[in-house]
């Protein structure tokens, strides 16, 4: 018999920003490890929606634009994780009005990193996912 909780896959949006020298925005969470700015999916809520929001809570910064196609869809394995240990991450493209960011709860610092260097930080696995499919 399969255990229906092996299927389970959270879902959540993703915000690809990247700066002139094409690295990649991600923020620090208060647990010390980066991610990608972003968050669950609710239920019945638009993409694009969700990212407006979730850039809002965690950062306090307003889109200019998102690219309505998604860019990138990863799946990973949070092998830490008791309750959401599958997970699937849809990448959209974003464009913010201005990088000034504030603290929240959910982000504690925001950096742009290039591919070389997100090996080398403490990040979550979809990061890590991520920069092993992009080229």
């Amino acid at each position: 018999m399969i255990d229906i909780n092996d299927s389970w896959y959270r879902v959540s949006v993703k915000a690809l920003i990247l700066n002139e020298k094409w690295e990649f925005l991600l923020c620090k969470e208060s647990k010390w490890v980066w991610d990608f700015p972003g968050w669950w999916l609710d239920y019945n809520e638009n993409p694009i929606d969700c990212l407006k929001r979730e850039l809002f809570e965690e950062m306090w910064l307003e889109t200019e634009e998102i690219i309505e196609k998604p860019e990138f869809f990863i799946t990973a394995y949070k092998e830490n994780s008791k309750t959401r240990p599958y997970i699937a991450n849809i990448f959209y493209k974003v464009k913010l009005k201005n990088l000034n960011f504030k603290e929240s709860d959910e982000c504690i610092e925001i950096w742009f990193f290039d591919k070389k260097k997100v090996l080398e930080i403490n990040s979550i696995e979809n990061v890590k996912q991520f920069f092993k499919k992009y080229n």
